[in-house]
């Protein structure tokens, strides 16, 4: 509660008598006055990670004096080494926190050169941009440039065009000021090009009204721009954020529109057909996906199968492949899609990569090889550094597979047969700790309640296995709480959120030794997976009471037993939750994006009952 407060941060960090400031501000003294500059200019940029470059138009000096100066900064320890860049393979920095808070504070010394060094950054990244747009296939360069801050020689741009999603994660913050800009100085189409590539990345630090504000002005400026395509493109991008911080009532919404914007162009203009089918079988796999992050595989079908046939239509192979991926995903199948071979040769479209490398590590997982499962979600971590939604997902899937591993081990699952089990210190469970944690912290740190929760849930489990009930005692009874209060917000999500629920207080009940408790909690829970067709953690949820049944007798009681909290109503469906702009329609068999109003066809008003 002290250091929360960013003004005195480094005020109370004190140490043996000496501060933090003091520290810091000796080293920042034995700089020369323009590297001391440097380091304040610095606090302009808005990503956590930045490459030398940057250093010229903030100084206003060549390219080469840049890349020393940054690299003085990095000797003298005031800026660390973050690793090298993928796209470029040059080196990026990053701050310490608490250097950045002291070089903001410094930073106030030079205010009559912050304000004009922040108009070179803008024009920078706007000429960076175009020239990487430039190299894509559906960029346009820029017809005016008055500054050049990359040589003429460089090839920089390019290379970052090659892993354009690479670049998106370690520049978004950046990327979403490019935005911001181009919108005041009227440059529609760089404006609404940029946010359109931003797709569903979150940064570690999500500022969710400030990506919701860009993604407006883009769909504003690409009306302004008379392109219909970018318009729906800018929309499906800003779907793709907010399903991934898991507002998913607002998501549908601006998913359905942007289906409808595409069935409408299909219809009006046969030239852009082919392009508008292909936008429709985007919006509906990024319903799926929306689905699949839940755990509502039973509602992820019909999207997804509608979404093969629009991609097959539109002769779109990636996105035909990311959709067989997701269909593999649905069902607990191993896709055949993409083979090994792409993999090794590093050809994929970088989300088909992440889904191919999620997909192997699950059927590894489920057949028993955990150090295969390890390491495919070691490398879908180490492509997804910058994109907070991706680590926690991994994190998330790590924790679960030390969970199964530590189980499997064991006799009779781990299920304890006395009362005098103490707490277990072997690396698994502590690992499956350490995972969950970080996934919970991930999702705080992107405003994600739900994706919280479902952290949380895991951790409830893995403190269970390590042996410290009281923790997960009190973790699972503010679990509760946070689940209450998020079952009108939550939507379709709530369903296989409050079966994660069950799962983790049944365990922690078994082991608690209350066994008519745990039975009739940990039914709740396989009850709720099969109602979203999850088959596969049903299957968990039976295997554990099977062995539960062979260490403790089964309670007579417990299917007439009252578990008490959230858990009493969880089989009753969950109220569906009210859409900005309406109700979304429901087919008969699973929700799907609303028909287009317009071209002869009735809306499908047909509603089923949600799980």
């Amino acid at each position: 509660d002290h250091l929360r407060p960013e003004g005195t941060r480094l005020e109370r960090l004190e140490r043996s008598g000496h501060r933090v400031r003091e520290r810091i501000a000796s080293e920042y003294r034995r700089l020369v006055p323009r590297e001391q500059r440097a380091l304040c200019l610095l606090t302009l940029v808005r990503s956590p990670t930045f490459l030398p470059w940057v250093l010229g138009p903030l100084l206003n000096v060549e390219q080469a004096e840049a890349e020393n100066i940054m690299a003085s900064l990095g000797t003298a320890q005031l800026l660390d080494n973050a690793g090298h860049d993928k796209a470029t393979g040059l080196a990026r920095y990053q701050f310490n926190p608490l250097v950045r808070l002291f070089a903001t504070a410094e930073a106030a010394r030079h205010a009559d050169r912050m304000a004009t060094a922040r108009v070179r950054l803008d024009e920078a990244y706007l000429e960076v941009v175009s020239k990487v747009l430039g190299e894509l296939p559906e960029g346009l360069p820029r017809q005016q440039q008055t500054h050049r801050w990359l040589p003429p020689s460089s090839r920089v741009h390019a290379r970052i065009a090659e892993l354009p999603d690479h670049g998106v994660r370690a520049e978004y913050a950046n990327l979403i000021r490019t935005v911001e800009v181009a919108d005041d100085r009227r440059e529609w189409t760089m404006c609404w090009r940029v946010a359109a590539r931003l797709h569903g990345c979150v940064p570690n630090r999500a500022e969710l009204r400030d990506s919701v504000f860009a993604f407006g002005r883009a769909i504003r400026a690409a009306k302004t721009d008379t392109n219909p395509l970018g318009e729906i493109d800018v929309r499906l991008a800003k779907a793709s954020f907010l399903i991934a911080v898991e507002r998913y009532p607002w998501a549908f919404e601006v998913l359905a529109d942007a289906d409808a914007r595409a069935r409408d162009l299909e219809v009006a203009d046969p030239r852009e057909a082919p392009y508008a089918i292909g936008r429709q079988a985007v919006a509906h796999r990024k319903l799926a996906e929306a689905f699949l992050q839940m755990g509502a595989y039973r509602d992820a079908s019909a999207p997804l199968a509608t979404a093969a046939r629009l991609a097959e239509r539109a002769g779109s192979t990636d996105e035909m492949r990311l959709v067989r991926l997701l269909q593999a995903e649905n069902h607990r199948v191993l896709s055949p899609e993409p083979t090994y071979a792409d993999l090794v040769e590093g050809q994929l479209e970088d989300p088909v990569y992440f889904r191919a490398h999620l997909g192997l590590s699950e059927a590894a997982r489920r057949r028993g090889d955990w150090h295969s499962a390890q390491e495919h979600l070691m490398t879908a971590w180490y492509h997804s550094n910058g994109d907070a939604r991706r680590m926690a997902a991994v994190h998330y899937r790590l924790s679960r597979l030390h969970i199964d591993q530590w189980r499997h081990g064991k006799d009779d699952l781990g299920v304890p047969k006395d009362a005098g089990v103490t707490a277990d210190d072997s690396e698994l469970p502590r690992q499956a700790i350490r995972r969950a944690a970080e996934a919970a912290l991930a999702f705080r740190c992107m405003d994600n309640p739900v994706g919280l929760v479902r952290a949380r849930c895991q951790l409830v489990r893995a403190l269970t296995i390590a042996g410290h009930l009281l923790e997960a005692e009190q973790l699972c009874h503010s679990v509760e709480r946070s689940l209450v209060a998020l079952r009108i917000f939550a939507g379709h999500a709530w369903s296989p959120l409050t079966a994660r629920f069950a799962r983790a207080r049944g365990e922690l009940l078994l082991h608690r030794r209350d066994v008519p408790a745990a039975w009739r909690t940990l039914v709740i829970a396989g009850t709720l997976f099969a109602d979203n067709d999850d088959w596969a953690s049903q299957a968990e949820v039976w295997r554990l009471l099977d062995a539960a049944q062979r260490v403790h007798p089964y309670p007579s009681g417990a299917a007439h037993m009252s578990v008490g909290g959230v858990l009493d109503t969880a089989v009753m469906p969950a109220p569906p939750a009210r859409l900005p702009g309406g109700w979304l329609e429901y087919g008969a068999t699973a929700p799907v994006l609303p028909r287009q109003r317009g071209n002869g066809e009735a809306p499908d008003r047909r509603r089923r009952r949600l799980p």
